[in-house]
């Protein structure tokens, strides 16, 4: 569904009695009623909407965008938790990275849709990497809600960015580095989230595939470039 909100209001049938206004909440209808023919026949179909916008989140189930301003993708991940968001990326890894560390999908348009993930080999490993990494702890994050900072204290360098997800399995912490390698101090305040999670210790899940068992409220991460990781708490 391109571009859903159009600004300009329509003036087209005024002669049948409908107000400029009335153009876009028919179109909503529109939309519920597609949605409702494609489950009713695939129950695993879902709506594809492009420019994530709120009234037409109540039917969209995944939205696609072009994010140049990360914090429009980090307003847009924690406003509007009902639907699914997804970064449009073109081999950049950096950008895939972030957009696993705010919970979103990836739309992935290789050389502007002119090529696959074959023609970009190192990134469709990351991409792999990134995939099984969700896999593994999507308990703790895809079935989780996105809660930007909430219950978070960060200190160290600002290359390496920490956000909250908090879901009935307990907390959780996605670390990322989007600007190059450093080091950050994580500390958890657990009465920030709906479940305290397991006190008497955590896992830390890294993109290659490592894990470790970590102890208390707080985690020195370390990571190289691009390298993203999921600490359950």
């Amino acid at each position: 569904f391109d571009q859903p909100f159009e600004i300009w209001p329509d003036y087209g049938r005024l002669n049948d009695g409908c107000r400029p206004e009335d153009t876009y909440g028919a179109v909503c209808s529109l939309v519920k009623e597609v949605g409702a023919i494609l489950r009713g026949r695939d129950p695993n179909a879902f709506l594809v909407g492009e420019f994530c916008e709120a009234y037409m989140s109540q039917h969209i189930d995944l939205w696609m965008a072009w994010y140049t301003n990360i914090a429009e993708a980090k307003r847009a991940a924690y406003a509007l938790p009902q639907t699914m968001h997804s970064w449009v990326v073109d081999s950049d890894a950096a950008q895939a990275s972030h957009a696993f560390a705010l919970g979103m999908q990836l739309c992935l348009c290789t050389h502007g849709n002119e090529a696959t993930l074959a023609d970009e080999p190192e990134f469709a490993e990351h991409v792999a990497a990134l995939a099984r990494l969700r896999k593994r702890c999507a308990r703790r994050t895809v079935y989780s809600r996105f809660n930007y900072f909430r219950g978070l204290d960060t200190k160290g360098d600002d290359t390496i960015e920490a956000y909250s997800f908090d879901g009935p399995a307990g907390p959780a912490v996605i670390a990322a580095a989007v600007r190059g390698s450093g080091r950050a101090r994580v500390s958890v305040d657990r009465g920030a989230f709906s479940h305290p999670g397991q006190t008497d210790g955590g896992r830390l899940c890294r993109l290659d595939g490592s894990e470790e068992t970590t102890m208390g409220d707080a985690y020195d991460f370390n990571l190289k470039e691009k390298e993203v990781a999921v600490w359950e708490l």
